[in-house]
């Protein structure tokens, strides 16, 4: 991948095919689990429900009429994100040197970052990196996990400093 720049109106990241192929999977497989918690489906048991939409009140009643409340609302915004990346992925072209250009309009800056972030919270609270992880895992297994979300890292990075440049390059 190659860091986001401004190219006037948008901002543009270019990504070989696996990348864009990787990054097109997890937005869908992140959108899933926003749209389980819309429609009433979703597991609140699962690690990933508890840390994206925690309780809001330490008293269990309090607790799940907040969520009751405010999910779908939250669910939606975090699902129009993933539904903002999904669209602009499709939407690429590929470069003379077949890479994928993904093209982000201005309005569409801050769903990336967001989602992006999302993606990254989604991965972590799986793996639950750290003494307390709940998945055996292999060292090879965590090394390609941790690429993966410090190339993520690195996405969400270069986006904010391209969308702060006034660089129209």
């Amino acid at each position: 991948m190659r860091p986001w720049r401004r190219d006037g109106d948008a901002l543009v990241l270019e990504l070989t095919h696996d990348e864009a192929t990787m990054l097109t999977r997890l937005v869908s497989q992140v959108r899933q689990v926003f749209v389980a918690v819309r429609d009433g489906e979703a597991d609140r048991a699962d690690p990933v429900v508890e840390r994206l939409f925690p309780a809001a009140y330490d008293d269990e009643e309090l607790a799940e009429e907040f969520r009751r409340l405010t999910a779908d609302d939250q669910a939606a915004l975090r699902l129009d994100r993933q539904r903002a990346m999904a669209r602009d992925l499709a939407a690429h072209e590929t470069t003379e040197d077949e890479r994928i250009r993904v093209a982000v309009p201005e309005t569409s800056v801050d769903a990336w970052l967001a989602g992006i972030g999302d993606i990254r919270l989604v991965l972590h609270t799986r793996v639950q990196q750290g003494p307390t992880s709940h998945l055996d895992l292999s060292a090879e297994d965590l090394a390609q996990f941790q690429a993966v979300v410090d190339w993520l890292g690195f996405a969400q990075g270069s986006l904010v400093e391209a969308a702060m440049s006034d660089d129209p390059r």
